[in-house]
């Protein structure tokens, strides 16, 4: 039943042989820790395949979801560009002569609101004189706002409705990534319209190719703000509305009353402006970088399409700031370096990583069988030849 008891052997000493069942729990309880090693092994190799495999599954997602949404118009868009030159007007005192003043042009892009890919983007633009003193008010002021697609940067349908400028399905601040040589259209918003733009070339800044595209044209002024401004300051001038001027005041000019007198007592005015354009285009991301601008908006006197005589009323030749198109590149290479650690780094890390981990449950779950394996094999065998054993030399005590 229990305790030990004394056995002689022929040609042996006496030895004390444990009589009790101990000896088989021993060897039982050896084959339940192996169990237990097993089970455990088997739970750490399944965890680490599954973690192996949601990482793998993330590298994907980022690489085919994540970042399409990052390459397109940022919804936090808030950017500001600065040109610098100058701007002429009639001289008060001399109606013949012009007065040229130094001025910079600052142009504002920010997205107001987003909803899937389509934005409502501001636009506003404000002219100060130079050197700009503190808390100085512009010379002039204008605010529009666009319904903007975020991938193609084109014309999309403005968010919940919001009245926006028709850009004749143009584009406004910025193209396409990997923009295309042909067919390339931008808006006038001094013309009001749509004009094409020509590529001329390509050419490097600060180490970045740029393509090159020029556009010239002339017509009706079509922004309606300038138009105002502008036709204040003819009817100033001319003691009129600003969209006519007497013919009395054109004949003290020397204007032959001949060409006059078809007009009556008062000639109309029409607002025209001729103007061309260079435009510095981001190759890769379609960021416009720097832009050279000459325009030069006149008093047409007579028939719009015939008239008698055009008088400048305003001359603006600008070029975009060293420090505008610094902030430029440096913010393409700023939203490059994030895409690229989203588009390729961090898939490429969490891939590996998910790899490992998949490759280390499979040799786990290898090891968990060995273990229990040798379970099965050594644990009961064992036991029970070790009980045959006892039981043996018991016997022969008897």
């Amino acid at each position: 039943m229990g305790g030990t008891r004394r056995v002689h052997v022929v040609g042996f000493t006496t030895r004390r042989i444990c009589a009790c069942s101990a000896c088989r729990r021993c060897r039982i309880s050896s084959v339940f820790n192996r169990k237990r090693e097993y089970m455990r092994t088997r739970r750490w190799s399944i965890a680490a395949a599954t973690v192996g495999v949601l990482l793998v599954v993330a590298a994907f997602v980022i690489s085919f979801m994540v970042t399409p949404a990052l390459d397109k118009l940022p919804a936090d868009t808030d950017r500001t560009a600065t040109m610098s030159g100058t701007m002429q007007t009639p001289n008060p005192s001399d109606s013949s002569a012009m007065v040229s003043q130094s001025i910079e042009l600052e142009r504002t892009v920010k997205v107001d609101k987003v909803v899937g890919d389509d934005a409502l983007v501001g636009m506003t633009t404000r002219t100060f004189t130079v050197p700009r003193g503190e808390g100085e008010k512009p010379l002039s002021e204008t605010a529009l706002r666009f319904g903007i697609d975020r991938k193609t940067y084109g014309q999309a349908s403005p968010p919940g409705g919001a009245e926006v400028t028709d850009q004749k399905g143009a584009s406004v601040f910025a193209f396409a990534p990997h923009p295309s040589h042909d067919d390339a259209t931008l808006y006038d918003s001094t013309l009001a319209k749509a004009v094409s733009l020509k590529f001329s070339g390509t050419k490097e800044i600060s180490g970045r190719k740029m393509l090159t595209f020029k556009t010239a044209n002339a017509g009706r002024v079509g922004d309606e703000a300038m138009a105002a401004r502008l036709r204040a300051a003819l009817g100033k001038k001319f003691g009129t509305d600003g969209t006519s001027v007497p013919a009395a005041v054109l004949e003290k000019q020397g204007m032959p009353a001949a060409a006059l007198k078809s007009f009556g007592q008062s000639v109309p005015v029409s607002l025209v402006v001729a103007s061309d354009a260079t435009i510095d285009v981001d190759a890769e991301r379609g960021n416009f970088v720097s832009l050279e601008q000459n325009m030069t908006v006149s008093a047409a006197i007579g028939d719009p399409s015939r008239p008698l005589v055009r008088t400048p009323v305003q001359i603006l030749n600008l070029t975009s700031t060293e420090a505008t198109v610094a902030d430029g590149i440096a913010a393409i290479e700023d939203g490059e370096s994030k895409l690229s650690l989203v588009r390729l780094w961090i898939p490429l890390a969490l891939g590996l990583l998910g790899l490992i981990l998949v490759a280390v449950g499979a040799l786990l779950w290898r090891r968990g069988g060995a273990v229990g394996a040798g379970s099965g094999d050594r644990g009961p065998a064992s036991a029970g030849a070790s009980e045959s054993a006892a039981e043996r030399v018991g016997s022969l005590s008897d």
